[in-house]
């Protein structure tokens, strides 16, 4: 599609959005005869913007718990099987319990497999730590996707949430373990304490929290449109705690809402249940009783605002177009859609500044250059040339991470930049690129005797300028070259 004929197409599609938009707006605002509709509308807006506040909040203690996981695990001592998990981790992980990360509120609690583990606690024998045992091996056999995987409870310390990361790793003889990392996280009350609000946490147990004498605490939550756990003596074994409180609620119609009461109050309540994503529900209690009757409010002057905004928006959805539109052109090669070498000059001071830090443990550079390319182009042409670019390009990206960025630096010349990764890892993905290559059959039908490349693996120095970089994967490269092509060429250790 032409720009100019893209830009029409956006533009038309702005106007149609707003003419239904706009008409959407103006029966809504005919049906809003009445001032209670709007404050029910004002109330779950407040609703929800504090729903996503506090989600956000636990989604960045999530961040910060990957981040502190994976820096207690990097120096995690090569185990050699699943079965010497007693003998070669139990050490390390009570040493590593008894230092500076006891202080950061982070527990190493769990090593191993479903079959064979050690755990924190194995001495104790309370019942619940028989039962967060328990959890552990059942969060080990879930044997989620992820590399990374996190629960979060709330724990029987006052006013904590506990936040599990689960990391997958594996023994030297190729055997899947996981360690679980559990980090205390303090929970700020005053967050949770919003005039008109009532908060109420339903946790994967299924047992209702709130706060009582500002404490999280448990409670009995009586209604009959939710199925909650109310057996004291399994709220006491999770959470370590009897409920401190009961409520009941019952429910009233009242034209097109229904108010909520608490048992022995007489303010009417409007409920929200959001999903977090941290698996727990929340209910959000909010006082509704503002909501009055009366009479039809302006209308008008709500649609103007509304349009307004939605003309802000178009034009704003415009600029965007075309802010991503040259951002396209400028850090993206147009023949095969990697990323180019503008981009890499723009971006890569933050890498090298959290290299330098100790914040990224390695940075490596894999060189990759077409063998013979100027005969492929001198022979078929150079279409051709240019569809061996572009099947170079889509098997770089199948074969990489998406931490793992794949420039084209120039004609035949690529470059791939790893971050975090070792140099064993680089040689790996670069032979395995290599025998893709090589085995491709893609561009058969162009080039019926295929194509090589010859890649060079080299690792940055701390506070090495990442040009020297570049010029020893280089110096690589050619290595492999004069070496007879088709090969990865890297520094030995």
């Amino acid at each position: 599609m032409k720009f100019s004929s893209k830009v029409t197409v956006i533009r038309t599609w702005v106007v149609i959005a707003i003419g239904i938009l706009g008409a959407v707006c103006v029966d809504v605002a005919i049906e809003l005869s009445s001032e209670s509709t709007k404050q029910a509308y004002l109330i779950e807006h407040e609703a929800d913007l504090l729903a996503k506040r506090l989600d956000d909040r636990v989604h960045l203690d999530v961040k910060r718990v990957r981040q502190k996981s994976e820096l207690v695990l990097a120096d995690l001592p090569l185990l050699e099987s699943t079965a010497d998990i007693q003998a070669q981790l139990l050490p390390w992980m009570t040493r590593k319990n008894s230092q500076s990360q006891l202080a950061l509120g982070v527990e190493i609690v769990f090593i191993g497999t479903a079959t064979n583990y050690i755990h924190a606690h194995e001495t104790d024998s309370d019942e619940r730590w028989a039962y967060q045992l328990d959890r552990y091996l059942s969060w080990v056999e879930a044997d989620y996707e992820q590399d990374f995987h996190w629960e979060a409870l709330f724990t029987d310390q006052s006013n904590h949430l506990g936040i599990y990361a689960l990391m997958k790793q594996q023994s030297e003889a190729g055997e899947l373990f996981h360690v679980i990392v559990r980090v205390d996280t303090p929970v700020n009350i005053q967050q949770y304490q919003v005039p008109g609000q009532k908060i109420v946490f339903i946790e994967s147990n299924n047992i209702a929290i709130s706060i009582q004498d500002q404490l999280l605490q448990p409670m009995l939550l009586e209604y009959q449109g939710l199925t909650l756990n109310s057996d004291m003596a399994e709220i006491k074994k999770h959470l370590n705690y009897n409920p401190a409180e009961t409520l009941s609620l019952h429910s009233e119609a009242d034209g097109q809402f229904e108010y909520l009461y608490f048992e022995g109050n007489h303010i009417p309540y409007l409920m929200f249940e959001y999903r977090l994503r941290t698996g727990m529900r929340m209910l959000l209690f909010s006082d509704a009783s503002m909501i009055e009757y009366q009479f039809e409010v302006e209308v008008e002057e709500g649609l103007s605002s509304i349009l307004m905004t939605l003309v802000s928006l178009a034009v704003l959805s415009l600029l965007l177009h075309y802010h991503f539109k040259v951002q396209s052109l400028i850090h993206i090669d147009p023949l095969t859609g990697l990323l180019n070498r503008g981009h890499f000059v723009a971006n890569i001071e933050g890498m090298l500044e959290l290299h330098n830090r100790g914040r990224v443990s390695d940075i490596g550079v894999i060189a990759i250059d077409i063998d013979k390319f100027k005969s492929i182009n001198d022979t078929y042409g150079h279409g051709v040339g240019d569809e061996v670019l572009k099947a170079l390009a889509t098997m770089m990206k199948n074969e990489t991470r998406k931490s793992e960025l794949v420039y084209r630096f120039g004609g035949e010349e690529f470059i791939i930049l790893c971050g975090g990764e070792s140099q064993d890892s680089l040689v790996k993905l670069a032979e395995r690129l290599r025998h893709v290559v090589e085995t491709q059959d893609v561009c058969k039908d162009i080039l019926p005797n295929g194509f090589t490349i010859s890649l060079g693996v080299a690792m940055r120095e701390v506070d090495e300028p990442i040009e020297r970089t570049l010029t020893r994967a280089d110096d690589l490269l050619y290595k492999a070259k004069e070496g007879g092509r088709n090969q990865v060429q890297f520094e030995p250790v």
